[in-house]
């Protein structure tokens, strides 16, 4: 079988109790490139003075490669070998991530590679686990991990609800879980997207509200949370009960994405969940992230939800054709530009009035009337 057709992940099953040597290297790189799509997928080795040295690798050519390295060299001086180093680079006007991680005492694997945050994380996980046939030993714990990183990139093809239902399904099985519920933070509210067994609990229920509630409590926490054996979390406690299990955890993937599993037996120590996951995990956000153009997406959406949303288009194009005037409602006080006030020549009571605040009055019009009283006396007075 030729190599463009091997299957990368069964190739790098298959090359990790081959003995290191030249060849398996350059077939471990090549199916690396493969797996992540990777522009380059190199094997360098780190010397003093910051000189690194290509020992293989999978790249356009050989001119593309060295230049690579000595891109590299200068990071890999101070980088810690305990953890993987992520980096950017603009290479021949083109941004790329440098993904180094430790291959063997002075050996580093180098990947290059574009692509979105979610991607980058994957691609990390994936080199941690393709560099592990340098090196010789297996657990049994690490032997568990492997089986299920295969299993969970074979999601990688369908649609996203089975993508998210078989890696719920599929991590309740690596830790022995009778149930397992995929968490994500969206832009209005945390929501339960996946869940093993199958279907979803339902939304407004006690499952659903004490999962939801134990995700919210523990939204800034950065490692596994188990309950029992640690009593400080009686939101794991509430959704232990309603899933009539014995235990719970939690378990952070992201700021964004939570597990929270539930166990009728005695639970992994967190150590051991740490181990068993350390490989799958970074794979959750990248299996459940939109792919494809919009036009696959609105393609493969429930017809009903086709039908609705078209209707909703062509309704909203329609009531823009025909223009519309638009009234706006508000209180209004109209103040006059000059005022003038109209005073007798004389004091007297006022008796009537005929005209109110605010009237349109014309020239000549009665106004008001006064009482009258002392001009009848005067006149009287001088009359006698």
């Amino acid at each position: 079988m030729s190599t463009s057709t091997i299957d990368p992940v069964a190739e790098l099953t298959s090359l990790r109790g081959a003995p290191a040597s030249r060849a398996i290297q350059e077939r471990a790189l090549v199916a690396l490139r493969k797996l992540v799509g990777a522009d380059a997928v190199l094997l360098v080795e780190f010397g003093g003075a910051g000189a690194c040295t290509l020992l293989a690798g999978s790249s356009p050519s050989l001119e593309v490669s060295e230049n690579l390295v000595r891109t590299a060299a200068g990071s890999l001086i101070a980088a810690p070998r305990d953890q993987p180093l992520v980096k950017k680079f603009t290479f021949k006007e083109k941004l790329v991530h440098l993904i180094a991680v430790a291959a063997g005492p002075r050996e580093w694997a180098l990947v290059w590679l574009r692509g979105e945050e979610s991607a980058i994380s994957a691609a990390t996980t994936l080199v941690r686990f393709a560099v592990e046939i340098f090196p010789s030993g297996n657990s049994l714990v690490s032997t568990q991990a492997q089986g299920s990183l295969r299993e969970l990139l074979a999601l990688a093809d369908l649609p996203r609800r089975q993508r998210l239902d078989g890696f719920a399904s599929k991590t309740a099985s690596l830790l022995g879980a009778s149930h397992l519920l995929v968490v994500r933070h969206t832009a209005l509210a945390w929501k339960i997207i996946a869940s093993s067994p199958s279907p979803l609990p339902v939304r407004r229920s006690s499952q659903y509200e004490s999962v939801i509630l134990a995700a919210r409590e523990h939204a800034g926490i950065s490692s596994v949370l188990l309950c029992p054996p640690e009593e400080d979390s009686p939101a794991l406690l509430e959704c232990a009960r309603h899933f009539e299990g014995t235990a719970a955890g939690l378990i952070p993937v992201s700021s964004t994405w939570f597990l929270v599993a539930v166990w009728n037996e005695p639970p992994p120590t967190v150590e051991d969940l740490h181990s068993l996951l350390e490989p799958t995990l970074p794979l959750l956000p990248l299996l459940g992230a939109r792919r494809g153009n919009p036009w696959d997406a609105w393609k493969s959406a429930p017809s009903k939800h086709r039908k609705f949303w078209t209707v909703v288009a062509i309704a909203t194009i329609v009531l823009l054709l025909f223009p519309f005037k638009l009234r706006v409602h508000a209180p209004l006080i109209l103040e006059p530009s000059i005022r003038r006030f109209v005073a007798a020549p004389f004091d007297s009571i006022l008796n009537k009035v005929h005209v109110s605040s605010g009237d349109l009055v014309a020239e000549g019009q009665l106004l008001a009337e006064l009482d009258g009283k002392e001009v009848r006396e005067r006149i009287a007075e001088i009359e006698a």
